[in-house]
This record gives structure tokens, sequence and C-alpha cells, in this order.
């Protein structure tokens, strides 16, 4: 294996190095077929890569992005190139394992259109498709000449359109960021055969729209710690191992106004499972705030909405003046479904499968709402409203607002004309924030203005963010020691804002002592630690992905494991159609214990009509450390000469179904 190209570091004064692929040009057998810096990291302009229907082959790496001081530019695109590693790749023969095709570090607008992300070699799924840190990007398909309709952000035409795909992946997109402005937008898009499909870790107002997410192995979307987001228009489906997949887990977006809008959620475990803060705590006078599910479409899942024993969602799903109305076909064991007993209020209007089925008691239905249109917000005619304008228009929405809940309490009716104008503000500045944060140049003014006046945490943050990462330390300190008095925090977000204000000045101290993320010592690691250990949300989300990205000291995702063996209120219909169900077709259950372990683990089914074929571990690499068949109800695993770590478990049944769990090796 060969060194690969470097596009080496230049003054601010020249011109920037490029590198163009075109005419079927192929790069194979590198460590790092293209890097576009050295290490003078922030004293440079990096590099130009252009790329068009080439392929990239079994190379360690394909494509490095470090940051760059410079504005480029926008000559950062991959148009049909193929990324790939199959059976006559090097690594074994050099000591190395694939880990990634492309990584992007405080790089912002690379767009990829129409390209192949996938490992042919391990097509039980290793490595990462595209890992970024502080980065901006755009995933796309590609539309040939006369493929796209008139309109605004119009889908191609299907016979014109090479959708980017991700194949064969523990995940094919991850993205984590430390606070930097910067925008994420994944668009008809495909990803198949993989573990998690995206892994989006504290990413303010990105977009998802209109992807495919197939044969979903874990999760399709994994949403962390992360608000003002566009999730609409996908689908997300399992077809080969059914009931053992998550559409999308939505962790702690923050008690700002979200919604997750006509997607397709089909023979799934749970089509949308939710965890920790969503939405504002139910109070009796309270205004429903918060993640709402809307217009969606779910079909023959084991749950439609799971809601984890910590959830938070708005109590207001949907409103009397334009209900919720998802659609519920062929659910097996109920629509929604909670682990807690807060109260949640489901409107829906008239009309087939728009009552949700068998759920928990605490979720209160009316279906008596007037019908919601579910309309696209995709491929409208008209022109697109300039930043300054629509932002004048969200002050006078938010002074109407105001005067409206000054006049609620003695004119009740008013919540229905509160809650539609609520909506419609959340829509318009999360539509205009992403496309500040989408344009090719960052108006960082705009961007701020739209911050101060959004009355919500997230923004508050955002805002003290955005002055960091213009170096005003003492604006953005005079932001952040607000914010805990302005939203009235309890206890445990006062803690939460403590370990940030750990993390901001650990930022802080980099910064005046001109160090980056690859030059922190041992101290500063554990101190780092400290912080993703202290609490579960944004603070701990940001140093868990430094501590990742670049140190490889990676956190399992702290998912609460939820079904069969945990239960929600007494509710005895749901209880009754669990049981008979489970009769009907047989179920099992997979059982390991101990689960930590030191040395052995013991395997198994809880239904003699299933055996286990194979047992097979991977590493968070991908690589498979241990493998056993198996022809019984049980297997007895020796793990003594593994690792310490987190490995993954993949268990095949007799019936053709395929178990994944997590493993911990103490």
């Amino acid at each position: 294996m060969w060194q690969g190209i470097v596009i080496l570091d230049l003054p601010l004064s020249q011109n920037p190095g490029t590198v163009e692929l075109k005419n079927g040009a192929i790069i194979e057998h590198a460590l790092c077929a293209i890097s576009t810096a050295s290490a003078n990291y922030g004293k440079s302009i990096g590099g130009i890569i252009k790329a068009s229907d080439a392929t990239f082959r079994n190379n360690l790496q394909a494509i490095e992005y470090y940051p760059y001081t410079a504005t480029l530019p926008a000559f950062k695109d991959f148009t049909k190139c193929t990324f790939t590693i199959d059976s006559a790749n090097r690594f074994a023969a050099n000591g190395e394992i694939f880990k990634y095709h492309v990584t992007l570090w405080g790089v912002q607008g690379v767009v990829f259109e129409g390209c192949l992300f996938e490992n042919a070699f391990n097509t039980s799924g290793g490595g990462i498709g595209i890992y970024a840190m502080d980065a901006g990007f755009k995933i796309t398909n590609y539309c040939k000449q006369g493929g796209m309709p008139p309109g605004i952000d119009c889908a191609c035409y299907q016979t014109h359109t090479t959708p980017t795909s991700f194949k064969n992946f523990i995940t094919g997109i991850r993205s984590e960021s430390t606070g930097n402005p910067s925008s994420i937008h994944i668009d008809q898009s495909e990803f198949q055969y993989l573990n998690t499909g995206v892994n989006l870790n504290t990413q303010s107002n990105y977009r998802i729209t209109r992807c495919n997410f197939i044969d979903i192995g874990g999760i399709g979307l994994n949403s962390s710690n992360s608000s003002g987001y566009q999730i609409e228009e996908n689908s997300f489906s399992a077809t080969s191992s059914p009931f053992a997949a998550t559409g999308i887990l939505m962790n702690n977006s923050g008690t700002a106004n979200n919604r997750i809008y006509k997607n397709y959620f089909s023979n799934l475990d749970k089509g949308i499972s939710v965890q920790s803060t969503n939405g504002q705590p139910y109070s009796v006078f309270s205004i429903p705030q918060g993640l709402q599910f809307v217009c969606n479409n779910f079909i023959g899942n084991k749950y439609d909405i799971y809601l984890l024993s910590d959830a938070i969602i708005s109590h207001g799903q949907g409103s009397l003046s334009s209900g919720a109305n998802n659609k519920f076909v062929g659910t097996k064991l109920s629509s929604i479904y909670s682990l807690n007993s807060r109260p949640i209020y489901y409107y829906h209007s008239l009309g087939s499968n728009q009552a949700p089925f068998h759920c928990t008691n605490n979720i209160t239905v009316n279906g008596n709402a007037t019908p919601n249109l579910c309309a696209s917000t995709f491929c409208l005619p008209g022109i697109k409203i300039r930043s300054t304008d629509s932002l004048e228009q969200y002050k006078m929405m938010q002074q109407q607002y105001d005067q409206l809940l000054t006049q609620l309490e003695e004119n009740p009716e008013l919540l229905q004309e509160i809650l539609v104008l609520s909506d419609a503000m959340r829509e318009l500045s999360d539509h205009a924030i992403s496309r500040i944060l989408g344009d090719s140049i960052l108006y960082l003014d705009a961007l701020k203005s739209w911050y101060e006046v959004v009355r919500t945490p997230i923004a508050k943050y955002s805002l003290a963010e955005t002055y960091f990462y213009e170096k005003k330390f003492e604006q953005s300190e005079a932001v952040l020691k607000g914010i805990p008095k302005l939203f009235a925090f309890n206890e445990s977000e006062q803690k939460e804002h403590d370990n940030y204000m750990q993390f901001y000045n650990f930022k802080k101290q980099m910064q005046l002592s001109e160090k980056n993320w690859t030059q922190l010592d041992e101290k500063e690691i554990s101190h780092l630690q400290t912080i993703a250990e202290t609490t579960r949300g944004r603070s701990s989300g940001m140093a868990k992905g430094v501590l990742c990205f670049f140190y490889n000291i990676c956190y399992e995702d702290e998912i609460e494991e939820g079904g069969e063996g945990i239960h929600p209120p007494k509710n005895a219909a749901v209880e009754s159609q669990t049981a008979d169900i489970q009769e009907q077709n047989q179920t099992y259950e997979l059982f390991l214990y101990p689960n930590p372990t030191e040395s052995e683990m013991t395997v198994t089914i809880n239904n003699p009509a299933v055996k286990i074929v194979q047992i097979e571990i991977y590493d968070i690499t991908g690589r498979k450390v241990y493998q056993q068949s198996v022809d019984q109800l049980y297997g007895t695993l020796h793990l003594n000469k593994l690792a310490q770590g987190i490995y993954i478990l993949k268990v095949r049944l007799n019936q053709g179904d395929m178990v994944v769990r997590k493993v911990v090796k103490r």
C-alpha cells in the first residue's frame, strides 16, 4: 500500500492546491487516497478535491478533509463516484483494519451526488461510510439534465435520478459537533444493510428528507441532542429480519417544537422510539410544546410509536384544529406504547386507519379533530423569501403569540389559535436557519439574529456557540450566563448547564493556547471523559464525540432496553393482545447472561421451536472476532481472549431471523 496524495499547506495569500479526478479515474490500495492538509492545521487554506465518475477502491481511507482557514471556492464535489473495498484489499497483509471511506473535520460545503459507498468485502457490515466532526456537507442524488420539475426543492424524476447509496457498514453516516455552525443535508439517498443508517449527535437544524432506509439491521436514524431538524418523506423498512429494528430513535431533542412528518415505517419492531427530554413536561395549564408525530404512515410494525420510561414529548399530539392524522395499518401490538404514565392527548380526524390501535392508558384519544391535509413542503411554486423578510414576519407572529397568551386564561378557546401560530413559527424559523447554515457563504450576523429572537434553550446555546466560533468570548459568556434564569432551569437542567460550562471552558483554553483537538495530553483527555460521563445531554454528547473521533474512545449509545421485559402502567387490553399474538406466532425472546461479562456468556432462546444456528461477534470497527456454530436452544461463549470493550453480537436462528445485541466485555 502506498501513501496516497497529500495537498500540501499553502499560505493564505496563495491559491489552494487542487486535485481533479475524471474520465474514469481510479485510486486504489492507498493508506489514504487524498488528504487535504498536513500537520500545520489552522495556518493554511487546505485544498480542493473535485471528482466525477471516479473510483476509490481498496483504500484504507479514501478522503481525509482537515480544517482550513480561508473560504474556498465550491469545488468540493463528488459526482457519481464509487467508494468500495472488496476481497482484493491488502489490509490484513499490512496489519490494518478498514474504518471509514471519508472523514470530514472542520470543512464546510462538501457535496456527494449520486455516489456509492459500500463494503463489498465484509457483507455482514463493517466500518463507516462518512464520519464527520464540525463539518457541513450535503448527501444527495445525481439528477440528469431535464430531470428537475419546476418549483422549489423538487424531487428529480425517477427516470433521471441516481441516488447516493450506503451499503454494508456498521454506520452509513456518523456526524459529531462541538458547537460550530454547520449544515447537514441528506436528501434522496439510500441506506441498505446497515446496523445504523445515519447517526447524528449535537447537530442543529439538519435535514433528512426523501431517503430510503431498507433492510435496517438496528436503527435507521439515531438522533441525539439535536433540534430544529426536518425529517420528512423518508421510508424506513425491514424485510429480511422483521421485528428486530427501529426506524427512528429520537433522543433528547430538547423542549423546542419539533416534528417527524410524512414518513413511512414498515415491518419494524418500533417505528419511532423516543428517549429523554423531547418536550415540556405536562401540567394542567401548560401549552403543549415539543416533539410531535404528524401525517406518518405506520404499516405492519410491532410498535408504531414507543416511548421509553424517561421520554417526554409534547403532551398534545395534533390539536382539535389540525389532527395529527398518522395512519396505523396492521399494527401488531400497540400504536402508541408508553413505559411512563405522563398524560398525552392524541387528536385525529375521522377516516380509515386514523385511530391509534391499543394505546397504553395514559394516552387520551380524541377523534373529532379538523382534518390535516398533510401537504408536502417540497416542490412548491413561488420564490424563496429572504432571511431578513422572514425574520420580520417571525417577530410579528411572536408579538401576536404574546398577546394571545395574555388572554388565554379568560378565553381558553384561544388555545387552538396559539397552537396553530406556534407551529407556523417553528416552521418559519427552522427553515430560515437551515437556509442560512446551508448557504455557500455563512452569514453569521443573520444566523445570530435568528438565535436572538427564538425563545428556546437550544437557540440560546447556539447563539453562544456562534459567538464562540467568531472568538467573541465575552459575548458568548454573557449569553450562557443568562440561560438558566431565562428558562427557570430545574435541578437536572442546571446540572447539564454546569457541565456545558465545563466543556465551554475546555474549548476556550484550547483556543487561547492555539491547540487543536488532536493535541490533548492524558490529563486533558481524562477531563474530557469526566465531562462525557457527568450528564447525558448536549455537553456530554459533544465530549463523547471528540473522544471517539480523535482518540477512538467511543461510548456505546445509552439506549434503555424496553419491550416485553418492561411494562407500562397496567393496560389489560394491551396485555391480552400481546399474549394472544405471542401464542399465535410462537414468538421468542433472546437472553444474554451475564452481560457485561468477564469470561463466559450464555445465549439462550425461550421458545423450543426456535434454535440458534450460529453466533458471531464483531468489534466496533466491524471486524469479526468470534464465531461459533450452534444447533440448539442455547450456546455458551468463551470470551476470555477478547479485550475489554463493546462488541456487536449477531445470532442467526434456524427460521432465518438474525438478532443483533450489544455485548460488553469487562
